[in-house]
C-alpha cells in the first residue's frame, strides 16, 4: 500500500504534459517576416528589422531580410524608441490575420544595439 501511494505521488512529477491547445507558436522566439506571414492568428512573434515607411498614424511598414509587413505600433508601445529607417528595432507582438491581410499588432518595441 505504501509503495502504491509513493508511485501515485511520484509519477505526476516525472511525466511532462503538453496541453492539446498549446502550439509551438505560443512560445515566442525570434522569427522572420516570411515566417510570420504563415503563422496563425494571434501567434506571438518577435521580429528584428527596420521601419521603412509610415502608412498612417500608428501603422508602419516593417522590413527584415525576408520581406515586409505592416505593423501597428500604438504610441505608448514605442516607449521612446526612435522609429526611423536607420534604427534597427525588435518588435514583440502578435500576428493579426484578417481575410485578405496579415499584420503585426505590436505590444513592445526595443532598440537593437
Amino acid at each position: 500500500m505504501r509503495n502504491a501511494l509513493l508511485i501515485f505521488l511520484v509519477i505526476p512529477w516525472t511525466i511532462t504534459v503538453s496541453p492539446a491547445w498549446m502550439h509551438a507558436e505560443d512560445i515566442p522566439v525570434l522569427t522572420t517576416v516570411d515566417s510570420a506571414m504563415g503563422m496563425r492568428d494571434d501567434a506571438d512573434v518577435i521580429l528584428e528589422g527596420h521601419i521603412i515607411k509610415v502608412i498612417r498614424p500608428e501603422h508602419f511598414l516593417f522590413r527584415d531580410a525576408t520581406g515586409e509587413i505592416e505593423v501597428e505600433i500604438d504610441n505608448e508601445d514605442s516607449r521612446g524608441v526612435t522609429l526611423t529607417p536607420a534604427a534597427k528595432i525588435r518588435i514583440i507582438g502578435e500576428v493579426d490575420r484578417e481575410l485578405n491581410s496579415v499584420t503585426i499588432d505590436v505590444d513592445h518595441v526595443e532598440a537593437v544595439k
